[in-house]
C-alpha cells in the first residue's frame, strides 16, 4: 500500500490474494452471525478499514457496503476511509443506490460525511423530502377525514400518520446536527424547530427536542 501525494491511499491493481481471502472470511462470519446489517459496530469499522487498505471483493455488493457504513459509526473513522482511492471511488456508487431507494436522509447524511455536497446537493434533496412528506400528509389526512367511522377512531389514524411525519423531521435535524450544520440556516424557510414543537403538541410526542 502507497500513499501518494495529498494523502490518497493508492492500492494496487493486483490485489494480494491472502487479504481478498481475509475480507471474504470477514464478509462470510458476518452473514453467519445474523447478516451485515446486523454487525456490531467494532467489526463494521473494522472491515470497512481492510477492504480501503486491500480493495473491495466482488463479492460484496453496494447494499453491503451501505450496511458496513451505517453499523460502523462512520464519522469516528470518515478521515481515514477518504485516504483510500478504493472506497472513495465506490463509496458515490453506493450513495447513489440509497438515493434510490428513497432513503433521502441516510444519502444526505454520507454525502456530507464523504464531502460529496457537489454531486448529490443536500438542500435540494432535503427540501424536496421536506416538501413530499409535507403533501403526503396533508393528502393522507384529507382521505382519513373523509372515511366513515368513528371521530375517535379517525383521530387516532391521524394522531398515527402525523406521527410518522414527526419523525421524517427529527431524521432531518438530526442529519444535520449530526454534520454540525445549523438546520436554521441551511434550511429557514422550512422552520423546522417551530414544526417539530406543533407537532409534538398535536401528538403528544414529548422528550428531548432533536435541535437542542
Amino acid at each position: 500500500m502507497d500513499e501518494s501525494e495529498g494523502g490518497v491511499v493508492e492500492i494496487g491493481n493486483g490485489v494480494e490474494e491472502e487479504p481478498k481471502q481475509a475480507a471474504l472470511e470477514w464478509y462470510r462470519r458476518l452473514n453467519l452471525e445474523g447478516g451485515v446489517r446486523q454487525a456490531q459496530e467494532i467489526d463494521a469499522r473494522g472491515l470497512l478499514l481492510f477492504i480501503g487498505c486491500f480493495g473491495i471483493p466482488q463479492a460484496f455488493k453496494n447494499e453491503d457496503i451501505n450496511n458496513l457504513m451505517q453499523q460502523s459509526h462512520i464519522k469516528m473513522i470518515s478521515g481515514s476511509l477518504k485516504r483510500s482511492s478504493v472506497l472513495m471511488a465506490k463509496i458515490p456508487e453506493t450513495i447513489e443506490e440509497m438515493l434510490k431507494k428513497n432513503k433521502v436522509v441516510d444519502t444526505v447524511y454520507f454525502t456530507f460525511i464523504f464531502g460529496l455536497e457537489g454531486r448529490f446537493y443536500p438542500k435540494r434533496l432535503l427540501t424536496s423530502f421536506l416538501h413530499e412528506s409535507e403533501v403526503k400528509l396533508l393528502d393522507k389526512i384529507r382521505t382519513l377525514e373523509q372515511m366513515e367511522g368513528s371521530q375517535d377512531s379517525v383521530l387516532t389514524e391521524i394522531i398515527g400518520v402525523k406521527r410518522r411525519y414527526f419523525g421524517g423531521f427529527k431524521s432531518v435535524i438530526q442529519c444535520l446536527g449530526r454534520n454540525q450544520i445549523d438546520h436554521f440556516k441551511f434550511l429557514p424557510e422550512w422552520e423546522l424547530s417551530k414544526k417539530v414543537i406543533n407537532l409534538e403538541s398535536d401528538t403528544g410526542v414529548t422528550g428531548s427536542r432533536p435541535f437542542t
